[in-house]
């Protein structure tokens, strides 16, 4: 694994959803607002007792404290002797609230009030021993004036050279409480701000230090686990004590104005590798990146790429699948170099894949690892009407594949083709109806099926197999089938699907003419909803007769509306599907029915 390691103990990082990101736009301030506003409140000790004389300041949510103006005197109290305070005339709006007592021991910070022409109670605001946050440094940090803070906050922290050399700065005196995102950004205001941290928990007294990942964390499947366990504990898991989706992308890194030239910004980095940063703006920005790990496309804003079958492999001869195959097939040594060898380190953040309504593909992945879509949307392709094709496609394996906070607006015939990938997946996705077959297709790559360490035996990880497969958060607004899944190690989880013909289907041979069977079980579903439903919610086919085949769950599922008069059904089962299996707590056609926890 690659995580950068600190010798720090993590104390109560907490992200957001990863689907968020944004930048901190300049606020304007005015003097004050019509004159009913007024904010309320009491400053108290944690013991309950009146804290006199103690600092309040009504913080706008947009507020950047190294490039935005200073705050006006409106938007400033000092508490009375009995604790309380008054703010007079703010503009409406929304803020944050941070109070200090003089000797700066005590902090307290509210986080989204919202001032009306009302008067707004607050209630006691509790100062607590501050903390203090550390976080990573870009690497586009400098210490000429370059700084480190809190969003919507007056926080802020110089970057110094000791800083720059740690690859860390530590924010000290920070309220003990929930704190919005935090944010790099040279005081010049000629680049925008990065983003280094979505949310955080403070503990008084304590540091809480966030790492982010040093590129796309290697994190390969427990085969010996279950799908829920592995998932459980996996960072990309917004729900998983371990959650950290921030990616520190790797230097050096090269800036693109809007229409300039990815190819030749690609072509510009070294050997290792790099990131190529997209201002804001619209590129015709069809890539090919051959045999290179480390290398980053991101934009802190929204990029707008009209590409066209770019494509990311490990080598030349992964370029056409045909002949990749073929070398493979007849033992040449450099195609076994080439597929024993994966390349590995990509992330697109915030990029708009733009097909014009005529390309079939916006990329495509052969025989590499760790790769990482975040905040990305494809929009414009084109339906083949034919095949398993997908706007995003995989094959010869492409590991650890995650696609985190994406919109895909169609067409083709699936969003994404997942084709022989383990321990990949989407998380907090949406999928609009304008695909032909689906919205994502874990398919099995038998063609790679490979005995790579020539131990005579398939292992887990040479057999080609979609497994370690997650769905997690997504909404469907409608489609013929949300997945299609062949292999086993399966979890669809806290997904909303609008309308489907089936929800979930399952495979375990890949395909009639060659009947390679891959062992189907440990296929989990849990806790989606569904609106209307006209077929299957799961269905389970082995109609061609996988020799393993069955162990699933179906738990705390709500499908308001089963089309029973069209013989729809919850499960259907394909062939001989044995288990043990599980089906409980699910909510079909009743509306007074609450699905199980």
């Amino acid at each position: 694994m690659s995580r950068m390691q600190h010798a720090w103990l993590v104390l109560g990082v907490l992200l957001a959803a990863a689907g968020h990101r944004c930048t901190q736009a300049p606020t304007q301030h005015a003097e004050g607002g019509g004159g009913t506003e007024t904010v309320i409140g009491k400053i108290v000790n944690v013991a309950g007792d009146s804290v006199p004389d103690a600092s309040i300041q009504l913080v706008p949510r947009g507020y950047n404290p190294v490039l935005d103006g200073a705050l006006p005197d409106s938007l400033t109290a000092k508490s009375d002797s009995t604790g309380a305070f008054v703010i007079q005339s703010p503009l409406p709006g929304k803020y944050n609230i941070e109070a200090r007592d003089a000797a700066r021991d005590g902090m307290a910070f509210v986080s989204g009030v919202t001032v009306v022409t009302d008067t707004l109670d607050v209630g006691d605001l509790i100062l607590q021993s501050p903390g203090a946050v550390a976080v990573t440094l870009p690497a586009s940090a400098v210490a000429a004036d370059g700084y480190v803070y809190i969003g919507g906050t007056t926080i802020k922290e110089r970057v110094t050279d000791a800083a720059l050399a740690d690859g860390y700065v530590v924010i000290d005196s920070v309220p003990a409480s929930g704190l919005p995102a935090t944010y790099y950004v040279r005081q010049s205001g000629d680049e925008e701000p990065v983003l280094l941290l979505d949310s955080a928990i403070v503990a008084a007294g304590d540091t809480t230090v966030f790492t982010s990942w040093d590129g796309v964390p290697d994190i390969n499947p427990d085969y010996a686990s279950t799908v829920d366990a592995w998932w459980s504990a996996h960072p990309f898991n917004p729900a998983s004590p371990n959650h950290n989706a921030a990616i520190m992308s790797p230097a050096p890194v090269v800036d693109v104005a809007s229409g300039g030239d990815i190819q030749a910004a690609l072509d510009g980095l070294p050997a290792a590798g790099g990131t190529v940063r997209l201002a804001s703006g619209t590129y015709a920005g069809t890539f090919t990146i051959v045999g290179r790990s480390n290398v980053h496309i991101v934009c802190e804003g929204s990029a707008v790429v009209n590409t066209s079958f770019s494509q990311v492999v490990a080598c030349s001869t992964a370029l056409d699948y045909g002949t990749f195959d073929n070398c493979i097939w007849t033992g040449d040594a450099d195609c076994w170099a080439c597929l024993r060898n994966p390349t590995r380190n990509y992330y697109f953040k915030n990029i708009i894949f733009d097909g014009g309504g005529t390309e079939l593909r916006a990329v495509s992945f052969g025989n590499v690892d760790d790769v990482v879509f975040d905040s990305c949307t494809f929009a414009n392709y084109a339906d083949p009407d034919t095949g398993l094709d997908g706007m995003v496609v995989t094959y010869m394996g492409c590991d650890n594949m995650w696609f985190l906070g994406c919109t895909f607006l169609g067409r083709q015939r699936y969003a994404v083709r997942f084709t022989g990938n383990q321990g990949s997946g989407m998380v907090g996705c949406h999928v609009d109806s304008a695909f032909g077959s689906g919205g994502f297709a874990f398919v099995a790559n038998s063609d790679f099926s490979d005995d790579l360490d020539s131990s005579g035996a398939l292992e887990p990880v040479e057999a080609r197999d979609s497994k370690y497969s997650v769905v997690s958060g997504c909404t469907f607004a409608g489609t013929h089938a949300t997945v299609g899944q062949t292999g086993g190690h399966f979890l669809y989880e806290n997904n909303t699907i609008g309308w489907a013909d089936q929800c979930v289907i399952v495979y375990g041979v890949i395909d009639a003419a060659n009947a390679q069977s891959f062992a189907v079980s440990d296929i989990v579903c849990r806790s989606n909803t569904v609106g209307e439903l006209y077929t299957a919610f799961l269905h389970m086919d082995n109609a061609l007769g996988a020799s393993v085949y069955g162990g699933y769950t179906a738990r705390c599922n709500t499908i308001r509306a089963l089309d029973t008069l069209g013989g729809a059904q919850l499960i259907v089962e394909s062939g001989t599907v044995s288990g043990p299996n599980t089906v409980e707590g699910n909510c079909v056609n009743d509306s007074t029915c609450v699905p199980c926890n």
